[in-house]
């Protein structure tokens, strides 16, 4: 698993994967929030693992919590993303996106996933990088399953959506 660190080391600066000037992650992020929009909007929204709220930010939800281990990330959260350090109570939306890969600590985040979901859960990883049978360690019914590619650079991956109902 990533030491939080290291973690820390990659936050050091700004935007350390260049997501907001990338044109691949601005396909990305708007294909996230088109998939939300079909089921939203929601009243609180739960982005685990969200780095400094880019897609966050975004989400339709009049309440948005954000679960983030680096201090060096959340001090750059948008002002409409609150920090959580241990969320409490049922989220209408809970998300991970790029996180659900071996070397994250993807236990916690599904059990943050399960035990805080009321209604939608929607991850988006590399699917090459995804840990096996995601989907299968949800505990709700799936109603969204897509890919989609995405280009980061000189580098070529699938990403694979999906949408849970709890």
């Amino acid at each position: 698993m990533q030491p939080l660190d290291e973690i820390e080391r990659h936050y050091a600066n700004p935007d350390p994967w260049g997501y907001q000037a990338s044109p691949a992650d601005a396909e990305r992020k708007a294909t996230i929030l088109d998939a939300l929009n079909m089921f939203g909007p929601y009243q609180r929204g739960l982005d685990i693992g969200c780095g400094e709220g880019w897609i966050t930010k975004d989400i339709p939800a009049d309440e948005i919590h954000g679960f983030e281990c680096s201090n060096n990330a959340a001090e750059r959260f948008p002002p409409n993303v609150k920090r959580v350090l241990k969320p409490e109570g049922k989220y209408d939306l809970v998300m991970a996106t790029g996180i659900m890969y071996q070397h994250y600590n993807w236990e916690k985040f599904l059990y943050l996933i399960n035990y805080h979901s009321s209604l939608d859960i929607l991850t988006c990883n590399i699917k090459a990088w995804e840990i096996p049978m995601l989907q299968s360690k949800i505990k709700a019914r799936q109603v969204v399953d897509m890919e989609f590619d995405y280009c980061p650079g000189n580098e070529r991956f699938t990403q694979k959506l999906r949408i849970f109902q709890v």
